[in-house]
């Protein structure tokens, strides 16, 4: 049951692949974000448990973030991302009491930390803010009936 958080992940690899990004970005991230619940996760092995919506971030950030390193146009904002992420990876594993706890919630940072930034650098950022607070704000209205019955 669990593996069907990775579909996803999957759909957002495909899209990618096929040079899709912002569609992936648009149609598979912000709906799993926003739609699905982030309290169930799968833990592959070698990895932190992550939740549908980190899956789907996966290949989506990690070409934000080759294409933000190899734009070279850094600003302020992204050397203190990097700071802060390496700050927290510093003493994630230097002060936990198990190494390898330190390593997996590293990882988890780096996935919902540096990767979400890249994303919202790359893609948001230049020419996609109206279509990310129109689905954000659909995606919200959709949820709202489920909220008024709970």
């Amino acid at each position: 049951m669990s593996v069907l958080f990775l579909i996803p992940g999957c759909i957002a690899l495909f899209l990618v692949l096929n040079g899709r990004v912002k569609s992936a970005f648009l149609s598979v991230y912000l709906p799993s974000l926003l739609l699905l619940s982030h309290d169930y996760s799968l833990r592959l092995p070698h990895l932190p448990p992550l939740s549908a919506a980190e899956y789907a971030l996966i290949p989506i950030g990690l070409v934000a973030l080759t294409r933000h390193i190899r734009s070279r146009s850094f600003r302020l904002m992204d050397a203190l991302v990097f700071l802060f992420w390496m700050s927290f990876l510093i003493s994630e594993i230097l002060r936990e009491p198990v190494r390898n706890d330190g390593i997996l919630a590293s990882v988890d940072a780096f996935v919902s930390l540096l990767l979400a930034y890249s994303v919202g650098r790359q893609l948001i950022e230049p020419n996609l803010r109206f279509k990310t607070a129109r689905r954000i704000v659909i995606f919200i209205l959709l949820l709202c009936p489920i909220g008024v019955y709970e």
